[in-house]
């Protein structure tokens, strides 16, 4: 199945950066600036600079092509728009939106919704680190072939309860999304996406018709929605790749710098 919606060429990245980091404890800054591990200064050879986990994400988009990503932020966050700026080093250009309320993820990815107009979104998490180094790129490339109005990156794990989890009919379509979930037999869980401007649409619909009060909306319910209501979906498996959540003391105390590294 192929989408209706028609879209632009251009791709813009969006970054839910908003969120507390409460998994982590008290943090003397915000945990996507979390310090992988340290570089180099090109122009300063005698220098090393940190390489904070949001910096992976934004050159991870940038490789792929995406030249604006907007990063959606909470108040006494500005930290993360002192260190990527504009997005010059990067060869992007980055803006900000503040949520000022937090809803959960779908409510600041609409937010970005204004912004986006008929472009297709690229999604990524600010405190996760995704390979191989060309998986944007490849997902990107998938997304606009099979002319997807979502497209999601997808890694086999043996902890369902900590991600987004996907079910998959013998042909390998999603017929299911369902979010962490106790106990669960499905084996891939999606780690980033993309989608078209008619997802965009349906997710900024599917936000308003909810009522104002109640849990907070997660985005694998929208993924969900879009799928009862027929979008097109398809999948990029990366069954040797690796995504790292740092969100957590035992993931983050193991050590980054091998993805400096390469």
């Amino acid at each position: 199945m192929t989408s209706q919606a028609s879209s632009s060429n251009r791709v813009v990245g969006v970054i839910p950066a908003a969120g507390r980091g409460t998994r982590l404890g008290p943090q003397p800054f915000s945990k996507e600036l979390y310090p992988l591990g340290y570089r180099v200064d090109p122009h300063q050879p005698e220098r090393w600079l940190p390489v904070p986990v949001i910096e992976d994400v934004v050159s991870r988009m940038a490789s792929a092509g995406v030249e604006r990503i907007v990063v959606v932020l909470s108040r006494g966050k500005g930290a993360i728009m002192d260190y990527l700026a504009a997005g010059d080093r990067y060869g992007v250009d980055i803006a900000y939106l503040v949520q000022e309320e937090l809803g959960g993820m779908p409510h600041a990815l609409d937010l970005a919704a204004p912004w986006i107009g008929g472009d297709t979104t690229v999604f990524g998490m600010p405190d996760t680190l995704v390979r191989p180094k060309d998986a944007y790129q490849r997902l990107l490339a998938h997304h606009h072939q099979q002319k997807a109005d979502v497209t999601l990156g997808l890694f086999p794990t043996n902890e369902p309860h900590r991600f987004g989890m996907v079910e998959l009919d013998a042909a390998g379509t999603v017929i299911g999304s369902i979010d962490k979930p106790k106990s669960s037999a499905l084996r891939y869980m999606w780690g980033f996406a993309c989608w078209s401007p008619r997802f965009t649409e349906l997710m900024s619909t599917y936000l308003r018709e909810q009522p104002a009060t109640g849990p907070e909306r997660l985005l694998a319910s929208v993924f969900q929605h879009a799928i009862e209501k027929g979008l097109a979906f398809s999948t990029v498996r990366f069954d040797e790749g690796q995504y790292v959540d740092i969100g957590t003391v035992e993931v983050a105390r193991r050590g980054f710098q091998r993805f400096v590294d390469d």
